[in-house]
């Protein structure tokens, strides 16, 4: 009888220590998206609000980020600086977008401009984020 308990015991462990493994079925983070993040920056902070420069036909530089423009004026796009893209794939230290927001010195004055409210720090990680998980248009 000794032996049949131990045993019982022993597959119990095992059960209870293999439903406690982690098997990779975890839900992952949320993932940053251009739709739901990225283009809700930009509406916020660049064309509708704060104030409307980079909106419709007069958009400040000919940029125009407004809903269902702006990836494809942003991605992988030549800018004015040197080498750089508007937003390279992958690369959110050589994108100007990204640049500009940090206020990087190689792309001029940092966006939005001053007298206007800056992008907060998690508004800053998102675009990082998302351009260097390769700027996707999810």
């Amino acid at each position: 009888m000794k032996c049949r308990s131990g045993w019982i015991t022993g597959s119990i462990i095992i059960v209870v220590l293999t439903g406690c493994t982690d098997m990779g079925n975890e839900p992952e983070a949320d993932e940053i998206t251009f739709s739901n993040h990225i283009q809700t920056i930009l509406n916020h902070n660049c064309t509708t609000n704060n104030p409307p420069c980079h909106e419709g036909v007069n958009a400040s530089d000919g940029l125009n980020l407004s809903e269902g423009e702006s990836y494809t004026n942003l991605v992988n796009v030549a800018s004015s600086y040197a080498g750089l893209l508007l937003v390279q794939s992958g690369n959110a230290d050589s994108s100007v977008l990204y640049l500009k927001v940090t206020g990087d010195s190689q792309t001029g004055e940092r966006m939005p401009p001053s007298g206007y409210s800056r992008l907060s720090d998690g508004q800053i990680t998102e675009i990082r984020t998302w351009i260097d998980e390769g700027a996707e248009n999810n």
